[in-house]
């Protein structure tokens, strides 16, 4: 089955695919516990790490229960090489560029590698 038929047309995860392949690098928030992580909406008993592919966006999601995170880069590379892979291995999804109420896109950590890899070769 090809990758479209599992993501559904998204402008935030264009963006966030376009931006990340761009700046060479996505943004998470981390605080002293360690990186933000919430339960999914979309599937029961799966956890989702929330990625944007700006600094800013980011930052203005560290409100309320995430106000201790600050944005924090992460290399492309690390992230598809090492985050995915692992993030795959544990069934958790990723979530991409959610917006100010931290809603959004939640997507298959191999399902977003591979929609980097594809995006890069253009």
């Amino acid at each position: 089955m090809a990758l479209q038929d599992h993501i559904p047309a998204d402008d935030s995860f264009v963006q966030f695919v376009q931006r990340a392949l761009d700046e060479r690098e996505v943004w998470g928030l981390r605080s002293h516990a360690g990186w933000a992580v919430c339960d999914s909406l979309d599937y029961p008993n799966r956890p989702v790490v929330p990625f944007w592919s700006s600094r800013a966006q980011a930052q203005r999601a560290a409100i309320d229960d995430w106000a201790a995170y600050e944005a924090t880069p992460i290399a492309l590379s690390r992230f598809v090489g090492a985050w995915l892979v692992e993030m795959a291995g544990k069934r958790v999804l990723a979530g991409t560029n959610w917006d100010a109420m931290n809603c959004g896109l939640e997507v298959e950590p191999e399902d977003l590698a591979e929609q980097l890899k594809r995006a890069g070769r253009k």
